[in-house]
């Protein structure tokens, strides 16, 4: 006789063990989920935070003058205007002496005054200032009555020119002058000419170099340069002369015409544009009937060369020209992007903390 099948389903023990199994399983998973989950909301905050600080700190290097002094100290006043709040500033510190030194200054943006999500921690620190210049200052160059004459080319050209000569005379290629030696037997004279036509002045500022020994001894080349600069002016007050020593001499040779009125008398700006490499041995000699004033930034405090009259006296009627200090300092930036209501928490760890210099 067959015995009945039983067919009674799972046991009680069997139903526990399965649910073991599966609780083995699937705890791990949702673990891994959740905290996928938890990591994805993180890594989205560190992007929305690290855009937020680069954009800080876009703002922060975009303003002209960052650092200034608000009549209560050295601040950032962009900041203080955007809803942040000065923690701590010391960067309008000065020594003993009373030079500045500068120090840093701490600024608090709370997410909810800043219109942002995020509060943000700004550290500026401010330093001395650096890579100090003098820098000639012209103003209010006015075209009907000033010329502005700026060195080019000329220089080059001239020294194309006297090598063509040279290397025209001298056959033997290792018996022909350098650039150098042939830089360094040029003479230059700048001629500064005015012509009256009219009710016009004609008003011409340009440049001949002389090189003796290109054609053996005795020999004496001369090269006119393209002008300076060529204008017609109504008046002549000032006359404006930028240009570079390469020579340890130089010559301005002032002409005026037969219908120039002998008390026009305008003034010459000798601006030299490399003055911090000219050697105090030089010298430049101003010429012509009716030596106008002079006014220079070569020969201060006994430096950098002089000027002189025919005679190799030094003009005493040059004064120095109007000046302003070109000044750099460095302004270094920290922009820190923290949860909201965690930027002034100590010990709170920023989403992200981004670095950069400004200089002003």
């Amino acid at each position: 006789m067959r015995r009945k099948q039983n067919n009674a389903g799972f046991s009680l023990i069997e139903v526990i063990l399965s649910m073991a199994i599966l609780a083995i399983i699937s705890i791990p998973l949702l673990s891994y989920f959740t905290e996928s989950m938890k990591y994805n909301a993180k890594m989205a905050d560190k992007q929305h935070a690290t855009t937020l600080a680069q954009e800080v700190l876009e703002d922060l290097k975009n303003q002209d003058v960052l650092v200034a002094d608000e009549g209560t100290g050295e601040t950032i006043k962009y900041l203080l205007d955007h809803g942040y709040t000065a923690v701590s500033n010391d960067m309008g510190k000065t020594d003993s002496a009373g030079k500045f030194i500068g120090g840093e200054g701490v600024f608090y943006g709370a997410a909810g005054n800043i219109g942002k999500d995020y509060d943000v921690v700004v550290k500026a620190e401010t330093t001395p200032t650096e890579n100090t210049k003098e820098i000639p200052e012209v103003s209010g160059i006015d075209d009907t009555s000033d010329l502005l004459a700026v060195e080019n080319a000329q220089l080059q050209e001239a020294l194309t020119h006297f090598l063509a000569i040279n290397s025209a005379y001298e056959s033997n290629v290792s018996a022909r002058l350098t650039s150098d030696q042939i830089r360094n037997k040029m003479k230059r004279t700048i001629g500064i000419d005015i012509q009256k036509d009219g009710a016009y002045y004609d008003v011409k500022v340009s440049c001949t170099y002389k090189c003796e020994g290109l054609r053996g001894g005795g020999s004496n080349d001369t090269y006119e340069s393209a002008a300076y600069a060529e204008e017609r002016l109504k008046e002549v007050k000032h006359i404006y002369l930028l240009y570079n020593v390469n020579q340890l001499t130089d010559t301005v040779d002032i002409t005026k015409g037969a219908g120039v009125d002998a008390s026009l008398n305008p003034e010459i700006e000798i601006i030299c544009q490399n003055i911090s490499s000219v050697d105090p041995a030089y010298a430049i000699t101003v010429t012509g009937i009716n030596i106008p004033s002079v006014a220079t930034n070569l020969g201060k405090n006994g430096k950098n060369g002089k000027v002189h009259n025919s005679s190799g006296i030094p003009l005493t009627n040059t004064k120095d020209l109007v000046e302003n200090k070109s000044q750099i300092r460095k302004i270094t930036l920290q922009v820190s992007v923290y949860k909201k209501g965690e930027g002034n928490t100590a010990g709170a760890e920023p989403y992200i903390t981004v670095n950069a210099a400004k200089g002003e």
